[in-house]
């Protein structure tokens, strides 16, 4: 083959690949409605309606609900084009973009109306307050490619209740790990609850707050197990005072910037250092005094 009939052969095959994909690109789903420039008159007018069960919902913190929703399509004749005509938008692509894949289905104008149903799962939120989940449906037609779209709102309130908090010797031991009942808090940590890993030190948060600290005079491991704590009664939704909140953004740093040596902090223990390991130890007392009721909300009776 000479090389303008190679250079053809690969022009006609990126052509033809360019269409594939465009053909199986799902459509925007807030486009706006109307007809394709140049399209023939519809012999159809479309609308379409989405619905859920519940328009207004209150979770606690790391709670989740099932919402229930239906989209409908129909179809009226327009009186202006034959209805008896295959070929003008006697078909509708239906999409919604709160479901995977986004593709619905295909409803046929002699088929009207076409329902769909399905169930999303609303949550869990880790912090207090007001939020919107704002979902849309979307059809477009298979001839002009005429689109329309109905969106639906569900008002999520979070009440922000002022919970006690915790000491650390509580999460130690209400883990799935046992031995006491699990408590649910554990789950809102990201990625894998208990299991996350701890900064880089090769460890979970499980496995650093079983490690040993105060007994052999490790500050690493006094304030990682307070700070554990403090973010754990957080997300527990115990309300944390400006101060507390510095406090745990501090041990962050300092638990992020030694988290290589956690072992044996020995940079920390020789006497040029001692104002790293005296930040340490002062950090893990005012998490300490806000985990155990001395600041804050107060201790929980467990």
């Amino acid at each position: 083959m000479t090389a303008n009939g190679k250079r053809l052969s690969l022009l006609i095959a990126t052509i033809a690949v360019a269409a594939m994909a465009v053909a199986a690109y799902p459509p925007a789903l807030h486009a706006a409605t109307g007809p394709a420039a140049g399209a023939g008159e519809p012999a159809y007018i479309w609308t379409i309606e989405k619905v859920a069960d519940q328009n207004e919902v209150t979770l606690s913190r790391g709670q989740h609900l099932q919402v229930d929703y239906t989209v409908t399509v129909d179809a009226t004749p327009s009186g202006t084009a034959d209805p008896n005509d295959p070929n003008v938008d006697n078909q509708v692509n239906v999409y919604d973009d709160n479901t995977k894949p986004r593709f619905l289905g295909t409803v046929s104008a002699d088929e009207t109306p076409g329902i769909f149903t399905y169930s999303v799962l609303i949550g869990p939120y880790c912090k207090c307050g007001d939020y919107e989940v704002c979902n849309t449906a979307l059809f477009v037609t298979r001839d002009t490619r005429t689109t329309g779209s109905d969106s639906h709102i569900v008002t999520v309130n979070v009440p922000c209740e002022d919970t006690c908090t915790l000491p650390h010797g509580y999460w130690k031991t209400h883990s799935k790990y046992g031995s006491a009942p699990y408590d649910d808090t554990w789950a809102l940590l990201d990625p894998n609850g208990e299991d996350s890993a701890f900064f880089d030190t090769g460890m979970s948060w499980y496995d650093v707050l079983w490690t040993q600290g105060q007994s052999d005079g490790n500050v690493y491991y006094v304030l990682a197990h307070d700070y554990i704590a403090a973010v754990l009664n957080e997300l527990n939704g115990a309300s944390v005072p400006a101060d507390i909140m510095d406090a745990i953004a501090h041990a962050e740093e300092l638990l992020d910037g030694y988290d290589g040596i956690p072992n044996s902090m020995d940079v920390i223990k020789q006497k040029e250092a001692r104002d790293i390991r005296r930040d340490f130890i002062k950090t893990a007392i005012i998490l300490n005094r806000y985990n155990n009721g001395a600041k804050g909300p107060g201790k929980c009776s467990e």
